[in-house]
């Protein structure tokens, strides 16, 4: 009894053995170098080539291996080629007509835009005002450099230049402490 044959394509379900592929044929790799090298080159997959390895018809357009197709070209991750259509004939569109704009309600528009953005610039010049305030509030070390009497309300030292000096000298061990 002959051994079974079955496809050599990465993919590719075609044994002898089955009745569904009873209509395949299984060829061997062409001896032809030249030839045999274009198989492989479409093939674009790592494919084990013995003696014994074969593909089936089904590789080959229009399923069989004739003149026209000595190559197989159709495998399971190739994508069959698409025709497009060609375009429809395009006919230009009608040109529309402008709309008729109302003057009187286009400058009103225009006149309520301009109050808010007056409004608005009025804002902003408010809250930069705002700004500069809370910056001149803020508690700065600086602010008290030249009152002994408030770094001692503060802290409790005698004077800025003892505060300095306290700070210098902890200054080192600040990356040590965990906050």
């Amino acid at each position: 009894m002959p051994r079974h044959q079955s496809c050599g394509i990465p993919g590719c379900a075609s044994r002898s053995d089955k009745p569904e592929f009873t209509s395949i044929k299984f060829h061997r790799l062409p001896q032809d170098s030249d030839l045999r090298q274009q198989w492989l080159v479409s093939i674009k997959k790592p494919l084990c080539v013995s003696e014994s390895t074969r593909i089936c018809s089904a590789h080959f357009a229009g399923g069989e291996k004739n003149e026209n197709s000595s190559v197989p070209s159709v495998f399971p991750w190739s994508k069959p080629v698409k025709r497009r259509r060609p375009p429809a004939v395009r006919h230009p569109l009608p040109l529309k007509k402008p709309k008729q704009v109302d003057t009187p309600s286009v400058v009103n528009a225009i006149e309520q835009h301009e109050e808010e953005i007056s409004e608005l610039q009025l804002k902003v010049l408010r809250l930069e005002e705002e700004i500069r305030t809370l910056e001149s509030q803020r508690f700065l070390l600086r602010r008290f450099q030249g009152s002994d009497k408030d770094i001692q309300f503060y802290t409790g030292l005698p004077s800025y230049s003892v505060l300095m000096c306290l700070y210098r000298f902890l200054e080192p061990l600040l990356c040590y402490l965990r906050l």
